[in-house]
């Protein structure tokens, strides 16, 4: 089976572990196919460094979850520092949070330019005769499925107890992400839209 990436140990107990193998797998993954297709070439903005492009787009979405429930706790901060590898504390998180104006419309509206590029990406190996199984954008969609799922984890819910506020922005987030892929992907995807339990 060709596959891009492999996230079957993902479900083991050691959360940290899993989250943060997700996280690397599709970095390294977004990193290696846009510089193999020199994607920096069509962005025009000089010397693009794609792990740093990824990072921050991660951060950004984390910041913009932790802010959902109106309270940047210590959990957030540690959960988004351990993953990133940063080394932030509430009030800078807080302070990051306004300055790129992250939870905002503008954000909720906006697509990240690593998601698409991935998308890009998938439609230049839908071409190849020997194609993967699995699509780079399915494997940034389960990374960040699993990041939520653990980012609510650390504030003690589920992901059906989270916040009102929660579901409604991860909804948010995520249609806009599939909104974009409806119109520019080639090929058939699944459905990035998360659904909850009434």
């Amino acid at each position: 089976m060709n596959r891009f990436y492999d996230f079957s140990n993902n479900d083991n107990d050691d959360i940290s572990k899993a989250v943060k193998n997700a996280y690397r797998q599709m970095c390294e993954l977004f990193v290696m196919l846009s510089e193999k297709f020199e994607f920096s070439k069509h962005i025009g903005e000089g010397d693009i460094d794609f792990e740093d492009m990824f990072k921050a787009d991660v951060f950004d979405y984390l910041a913009y979850l932790a802010a959902s429930d109106g309270v940047l706790s210590l959990a957030d901060v540690t959960f988004i520092n351990e993953v990133l590898g940063l080394k932030f504390n509430p009030g800078i998180l807080d302070r990051k949070i306004k300055d790129r104006n992250i939870y905002s419309k503008e954000f909720e509206n906006s697509v990240p330019m690593s998601f698409k590029l991935m998308i890009a990406i998938d439609n230049v190996i839908d071409n190849m005769d020997d194609k993967p199984d699995n699509m780079v954008c399915d494997g940034y969609k389960f990374m960040l499925v699993l990041l939520t799922k653990h980012l609510i984890a650390k504030n003690g819910r589920s992901m059906d107890d989270a916040m009102p506020t929660e579901k409604e922005n991860i909804v948010i987030y995520f249609s806009t992400l599939q909104d974009y892929m409806d119109t520019h992907l080639e090929r058939y995807n699944m459905d990035l839209v998360v659904n909850y339990k009434k």
